[in-house]
């Protein structure tokens, strides 16, 4: 969403403006520091606009916000832990809850389900429910997958 379409928008800047004004003056003046207002902006923008800022690839995101990745990765990592509520793989069906996530998270081959899960936060909570359902642990990588391209012969 661009600045113009917020002009535009007047359901967007009564939702995203009255959240961030309850947030505001829920604590004390003051109190919140400049990070957590900043990293609440970008949750309620991407909360309230129709293209999800935060779900871009951290690339995109790093030229959008004119700063590192290794920056961008921990604004998603707070915004996930201090504001969303991310997938809760404790309640209800296990299998449930993980269909809830994007269909590109599940590689499958012969005999095995990879799950590519960029989130830090989603990924240790679920490796811990599956550890303490099944009681054993898992194999995991957490290098990056190579790049790979096949070749058109």
């Amino acid at each position: 969403m661009e600045v113009s379409q917020i002009k535009e928008n007047s359901k967007f800047q009564k939702t995203f403006f009255t959240e961030l004004a309850e947030k505001l003056f829920s604590m004390p003046y003051g109190s919140i520091s400049k990070a957590d207002l900043q990293e609440y902006i970008l949750y309620l923008f991407d909360k309230h606009s129709e293209k999800k800022i935060l779900s871009l690839p951290d690339t995109e995101l790093e030229v959008f916000l004119k700063i590192s990745r290794s920056r961008v990765q921990n604004i998603k990592n707070n915004i996930n832990l201090k504001f969303s509520k991310p997938y809760d793989f404790t309640d209800g069906n296990l299998l449930d809850n993980l269909m809830k996530l994007p269909h590109n998270t599940f590689q499958f081959s012969e005999n095995s389900v990879s799950l590519i899960i960029d989130n830090p936060l989603i990924r240790d909570h679920l490796e811990y429910v599956l550890r303490e359902k099944v009681g054993q642990a898992f194999d995991y990588k957490n290098n990056r997958p190579p790049l790979q391209r096949k070749s058109h012969t």
